[in-house]
């Protein structure tokens, strides 16, 4: 697959063009200090506008963008650099076969075909290549091929100074197609939006949307020439600003972006347009130069039309270093040529040049014979600004050869185009305000009608409003009562559904949902609601009776996930907690403090209780093998209990966390001694030991003799003989 593209080329908007957008700034194209001085520039510079934007407007050549194109369209590339009609022949010969049927093919042969015939300056043959380019896209719906066949018709507004058109028509354009698939179109779009601004002086604008063209280059079929259009009307957007040394330096970027493979056309205009640069910097032997490299480009590749313009320019530059022969010589052979080829652009362009070198040689009756054709051509034309410009250059002359009685004429001539021109921009000034002070008070009129509109509707409104509201108001009371008996049915339900929820969340708050044993949070809030009614229990209780702390922990517990799977652990975990339960009292609580940790808090339990609640525990666990998936497996524990309160002590001094830390010492002292064991802390017989002291090491406690231990074995005789062996299979 493979996809072309094309792109305007407007690689020289001359001095003249940017002395009819900023008439602030005529340039003369020919200066005579003094006396003996001869200025001759602005209107003879503005005849050069239609041929500057023949040679600039529509360059369209279709390149590939990254796939390979056919052989022929391949060979016609190479020969439009040097030789536009062998390319053309080639092109015309491949439109025959088979192979140029294909849309983009042929879309893309006829995009260089016209391209080829601009290079050459036949506008009437590249007028019709566009007329087939719109009846393909017609034919095959393709919006690509329509914005292509419509680029020339731009091109012709923006010749003839008409950039609001231009603009209109560029938003349709950009508005049709697919511009992000067609970088060469989106990159034509973009040059061509930069030259409307530029004919409307703004600048700002037009180095947006040239840059915005220098940065797709990249993207179009060939960079390095589409870098080259940007890069120069940038530098004619410099020249507008006056920045000249600006201009020449982006002009040699242009030359630098040069990668070898630039048509003739497009290096022929790059060496004008460096031409002129060094014009307005003073350097005109350079400049010399330039015109002489690109006068034979453009008889080398046979372009008549950029030919002649380059010899009008260099006769330009002749007459401002007053070499009025050289001048006469160059205008002579410029139009020539522009006769030649119907170039009337530049036929005017000549015969003015060709006038004021007369004019500088004292020849003139000579020089108002070609000067009398450019005004009366102003004339016909309607163009009084340049033709006011004339006849001041006219006069000037007149005024240097002392033809007094010619120069009052021209003087007359000039002063009634000045009066017409001025009582011409004052009456528009006049009837634009006139038009706007109208169109204001129409529309104030105009407000004022539809305010009063309004106003009516609204009262209209109100009143049927007021009659709607009084039926719908019988209605929904009606609906209102029905609707309020059935939500406080519904609300009924929601309650009890809300209040059976509730409790169901209650339970899952305080519950373990493995084992359906209370949790630590739980506990935690029994315990601190306990601390409160503390001695009120106490009381209550028998003597010698108390609160007793079991903290267990399932010995090898680990064993179980990493052999058999946590599936199997689980088993267990919910094993333990069943026989946990089944050997308390009901009084008593059971709670999965967390991972194989369980926690077992009896209420009025005194000494022998508590030693036979440890047993009944070990027993419970480690005399059957517990299930767990098949796999019959013999668990064990161990434990640490305590009393509560503790050795007498008050709440205040070890209240049931410290309890329930000084338990889990003894678990840990149970797990040292062999597993499958409770250890029971004793309270002392002398004074109790600070509880900070026995928290920091409640083993050198016991062995200090701050504080007893009793340790509990399970009455099966074989019952530990698994402790420190861990885990055992049961047969």
């Amino acid at each position: 697959m493979w996809c072309e593209g094309a792109f305007f080329f407007f690689p020289l908007i001359s001095w003249c063009w940017i002395a009819v957008s900023f008439p602030i700034r005529p340039r003369s194209v020919a200066t005579f200090v003094g006396d003996d001085s001869m200025i001759v520039g602005t209107a003879r510079r503005m005849v050069l506008i239609g041929v500057t934007l023949v040679l600039i407007g529509m360059g369209i050549t279709a390149m590939a963008s990254g796939a390979e194109l056919p052989a022929p369209l391949t060979a016609a590339d190479s020969l439009a650099q040097t030789r536009p009609r062998e390319a053309i022949a080639v092109l015309e010969h491949f439109a025959a076969e088979p192979g140029a049927r294909a849309l983009p093919v042929r879309r893309a042969l006829l995009l260089r075909l016209r391209q080829a015939y601009v290079d050459l300056g036949d506008n009437a043959a590249a007028g019709r290549v566009s007329m087939q380019l719109r009846e393909l896209g017609l034919r095959e719906r393709d919006p690509v091929s329509l914005a292509w066949a419509q680029l020339p018709d731009i091109d012709e507004h923006l010749r003839s100074y008409r950039p609001d058109a231009a603009r209109e028509a560029l938003d349709r354009v950009a508005g049709g197609g697919d511009l992000p698939g067609a970088p060469d179109l989106a990159f034509s779009i973009d040059m061509a939006y930069g030259r409307a601004h530029l004919l409307k002086a703004e600048y700002e604008h037009a180095i947006e949307r040239f840059q915005a063209g220098a940065a797709l280059s990249d993207r179009t079929g060939h960079p390095a020439a589409s870098r080259v259009e940007a890069l120069m009307n940038i530098a004619y957007t410099y020249t507008g600003l006056l920045d000249h040394a600006g201009a020449y330096r982006v002009v040699t970027e242009a030359f630098q972006a040069d990668d070898g493979r630039l048509r003739a056309r497009t290096r022929s205009l790059l060496h004008l347009a460096r031409a002129l640069s060094l014009i307005d910097l003073g350097r005109p032997a350079e400049a010399e130069q330039d015109f002489a490299r690109a006068l034979r480009i453009s008889r080398d590749g046979a372009m008549s039309v950029l030919e002649g313009r380059v010899l009008a320019d260099w006769a330009d530059l002749a007459l401002r270093r007053e070499r009025f022969a050289d001048a006469e010589r160059l205008s002579r052979a410029a139009l020539r040529v522009a006769e030649a080829s119907a170039d009337n652009g530049t036929a005017i362009t000549a015969r003015a040049n060709l006038g004021f070198a007369l004019g500088g040689q004292s020849r003139l009756a000579e020089a108002l014979g070609y000067i009398d054709q450019v005004i009366a051509h102003f004339r016909r034309q309607g163009n009084k600004q340049a033709l006011v410009s004339m006849l001041d250059e006219k006069g000037r002359m007149l005024q240097r050869q002392g033809a007094l009685k010619e120069l009052v004429g021209v003087l007359r001539e000039q002063q009634e185009l000045e009066r017409k021109q001025f009582t011409e921009q004052r009456s528009k000034a006049v009837a634009a305000l006139q038009e706007r002070f109208e169109r204001t008070e129409n529309q104030r009129r105009i407000e004022l009608l539809q305010e009063q509109n309004r106003l009516k509707d609204a009262v209209i409104r109100n009143r049927e409003l007021q009659r709607v509201v009084l039926g719908l108001a019988v209605v929904l009371m009606l609906v209102i009562g029905g609707f309020i008996g059935l939500m406080y049915r519904r609300a009924g339900k929601s309650n009890a559904r809300l209040r059976e929820l509730n409790g169901r969340l209650a339970e899952h708050a305080e519950r373990d949902p493995l084992t359906g044993l209370y949790n630590r949070r739980s506990f935690v809030d029994r315990m601190q609601a306990r601390a409160g009614g503390v001695a009120h229990e106490r009381r209550g209780q028998a003597r010698g009776a108390g609160d007793v702390l079991v903290v267990l922990d399932l010995d090898h517990f680990k064993q179980v996930n990493d052999t058999h799977g946590h599936g199997a652990g689980d088993a267990v975990l919910v094993e333990v907690a069943k026989r946990l339960q089944a050997v308390v009292r009901d009084s008593d609580t059971v709670l999965r403090w967390g991972g194989e940790e369980f926690v077992i808090h009896s209420a009025g339990c005194d000494a022998a209780q508590a030693a036979a609640l440890a047993r009944r525990i070990l027993d419970a666990i480690a005399g059957t093998p517990v299930d767990a998936g098949g796999t019959l497996l013999r668990v064990t524990v161990s434990a640490g209990m305590i009393d509560l309160p503790f050795a007498g002590l008050d709440e205040a001094q070890c209240g049931w966390q410290q309890a329930l830390e000084l338990a889990d010492g003894a678990l840990y002292l149970a797990k040292s001694a062999g597993r499958n064991r409770c250890c029971q802390l004793l309270p002392p017989t002398g004074p109790p030991p600070p509880v900070a002291e026995l928290e920091r090491d409640l083993g050198a406690a016991v062995a200090a003799g701050l504080v007893g231990l009793r340790t509990i074995l399970p009455s099966a005789p074989d019952a530990g003989a698994a402790g420190d062996a861990g885990l055992s299979y049961a047969s």
